[in-house]
């Protein structure tokens, strides 16, 4: 059983989110079974530097690839049987994170587990779904239901679409330590200065790169509302 953990990073977020990120990794896992996948998309020389003098696979792309895109590159070079998305933008705290994403998966018709469910209201139901900053993915569900739709480029909304697609496809999405789903644009789970801080052990730095895409919040928004409209139109809203 091995385990692939892939981390997209763009831009100079070299010291205040991949340095700590990797760090953190370095620290509690045992990368005897696992390995890194870095995909640097318009990062600049001292991020690529940086990462090739490390023992992960680290990949490149001069141009910025958009979140989904860059998950898809780095999730075509991994071998693991279990895939990790992690953002750059997380600090990881105890030595169990791994354990604690990989319990769910002695029941086979799991597909997906992850820090952070929510819920969207489609059509007359609600659907649930995984924020992407953590998540792991059983490697046969890519086989089934394809990547991550890089229509929501540069961000936004691929997550909701992959997970419904899964349910859709018959796999339960667990969400750990416990399973209890919070509502979508409702009262997140208690932060701390920005940082996410739940039961499970990570600190997520607020979407603190995928915030440096835009120049004011409203484009942002705009963004998010395109992108909804397309969730909308595929499964009812």
């Amino acid at each position: 059983m091995k385990v692939s953990i892939v981390i997209p990073t763009m831009k100079d977020h070299l010291e205040d989110c991949l340095k700590p990120c990797l760090d953190s990794i370095m620290k509690t896992t045992d990368l005897l079974d696992k390995e890194i996948i870095i995909v640097m998309n318009g990062s600049n020389k001292t991020t690529r530097e940086y990462v090739e003098s490390l023992n992960v696979k680290a990949l490149w792309f001069d141009e910025p690839l958009g979140a989904p895109r860059a998950y898809n590159e780095g999730i075509a070079v991994s071998t693991g049987n279990y895939i990790i998305l992690l953002n750059d933008d997380v600090v990881i705290l105890r030595n169990d994170w791994v354990d604690l994403l990989l319990e769910p998966f002695s029941d086979s018709s799991v597909g997906i587990t992850g820090v952070l469910k929510f819920t969207i209201p489609v059509g007359k139901n609600s659907r649930e779904a995984f924020a992407f900053w953590c998540v792991m993915i059983r490697d046969e569900v890519f086989e089934k239901i394809g990547p991550l739709d890089e229509i929501f480029y540069p961000f936004g909304c691929e997550d909701m679409d992959f997970c419904i697609k899964a349910s859709n496809a018959g796999y339960k999405l667990v969400q750990v330590p416990q399973d209890t789903a919070v509502e979508f644009l409702g009262q997140r789970p208690t932060t701390d200065r920005g940082l996410f801080k739940g039961d499970f052990p990570i600190f997520h730095h607020g979407s603190k790169t995928i915030d440096s895409h835009f120049e004011n919040f409203e484009k942002k928004k705009i963004l998010e509302a395109k992108n909804l409209k397309i969730i909308y139109e595929r499964y009812g809203g």
